[in-house]
């Protein structure tokens, strides 16, 4: 018996993203099940539920999980693909996941930006039942959130992430989880698009911008 490099990589796997759905049945495959389960354990610290019941909210997280998942089979079909279209393609996503009004805008493209971050991942890792996602992230949005906010003041690319949000609020919290507006959202991910140097892309920084936090 002997134990293989593959098998390290599949416990590596499988402690580093949430496991399958299980309060219903799936039509999309596990590795879909665990970005997205992965990524919306990043968000869910910052939704309020309020008064709603247990199996309600399940219900709305499930749905959440099916339009992501859909959306995303729909993204590997779309061609040919540039910067507009994909960012059309984000724009429709984040703005369905927000129309119950539990989530904002912010909320919503953490969920889905992180959610492709973990695709790549995975993509990369030759889990089964993923692809198509990795030649793709010249395109991908940075998920904004505090340390994505903290490492734009920390290398003075003079993106103003934190006064993007107030205005769009008139001006109350900054905090990327009370952002409610897309346009302002998408000129921020524009600004990266546009201010990062040496042919980076804005996925590419952030991917590696843990190493020099």
């Amino acid at each position: 018996m002997s134990i293989t490099r593959q098998d390290y990589l599949d416990f590596l796997i499988d402690v580093a993203f949430v496991g399958q759905v299980t309060e219903a049945e799936s039509s999309y495959g596990v590795a879909y099940q665990k970005a997205i389960n992965t990524a919306y354990r990043d968000v869910q610290r910052t939704i309020v539920y309020k008064e709603l019941q247990p199996e309600k909210i399940s219900n709305f997280k499930n749905k959440c999980r099916s339009q992501i998942a859909n959306s995303l089979q729909m993204l590997l079909s779309l061609a040919p693909l540039n910067e507009d279209v994909f960012d059309a393609w984000h724009q429709e996503l984040c703005e369905s996941l927000t129309q119950n009004g539990i989530l904002s805008i912010g909320q919503a493209q953490k969920w889905v930006n992180m959610t492709l971050k973990n695709l790549c991942v995975l993509e990369a890792l030759g889990v089964e039942g993923v692809s198509g996602f990795t030649e793709k992230t010249d395109l991908f949005h940075v998920p904004i959130d505090t340390y994505v906010m903290e490492l734009v003041r920390k290398e003075q690319l003079g993106i103003l992430i934190e006064a993007e949000i107030k205005r769009s609020r008139g001006g109350a919290s900054s905090a990327w989880s009370k952002w409610h507006d897309y346009a302002s959202y998408l000129k921020v991910q524009k600004a990266f698009r546009s201010r990062l140097k040496g042919g980076q892309s804005p996925f590419e920084w952030e991917l590696k911008g843990w190493k020099r936090k």
